[in-house]
């Protein structure tokens, strides 16, 4: 375990940053739910700034769990991602909250890294897709209700525009 990989860092220390990097991604991911749950899905059907206001003052503090319920009432989810979502929040809150009930989870041994390579894999592949499932349904409002942004060519965005806007509009449809 002490030896050195190409890159200079110990197994060790490529699996924190792996944990790094997964903090990371999970966080953005639940922005952009909340973001969405606000904007692209709001408690309203055509909401005010002062409703608007006030759901994002009332729902501050809510957890990723209250927000996926919320969506669950107001959108119609694809059966698949809808399991997506549910796998999604169970790693999630057990990395955030339980990350010692991972079975063979550690840092002194080969294998106990290889498991926390294998389970921030998963994690991390499950919160890539979900910021790009909202990113594209949040892309697609902006379209819908004619929000201009000069985003910069970047690859990130075409990504998301090619292949999670159009996605996002089959996977999560607003109930009436």
């Amino acid at each position: 375990m002490g030896e050195h990989l190409d890159n200079g860092l110990s197994e060790h220390q490529q699996a924190l940053a792996l944990l790094g990097g997964v903090l990371l991604t999970l966080q953005s991911a639940e922005q952009i739910v909340k973001l969405c749950m606000t904007y692209v899905f709001p408690k309203e059907c055509n909401p005010t700034l002062e409703q608007i206001e006030a759901q994002k003052s009332e729902e501050a503090k809510k957890t990723l769990g209250y927000f996926l319920g919320q969506l669950r009432k107001r959108a119609a989810i694809d059966s698949a991602f809808d399991e997506t979502l549910r796998e999604f929040l169970l790693l999630r809150n057990q990395f955030i909250h339980n990350l010692n009930t991972v079975q063979g989870f550690g840092f002194d041994t080969p294998e106990e890294i290889a498991v926390v390579v294998s389970y921030t894999g998963r994690l991390f592949t499950l919160a890539r897709e979900v910021h790009g499932v909202f990113l594209g349904a949040a892309r697609a409002w902006q379209d819908q209700v004619g929000i201009n942004t000069d985003l910069p060519d970047h690859e990130f965005f075409e990504h998301i525009d090619l292949v999670y806007k159009p996605l996002a509009g089959t996977l999560l449809v607003p109930k009436k």
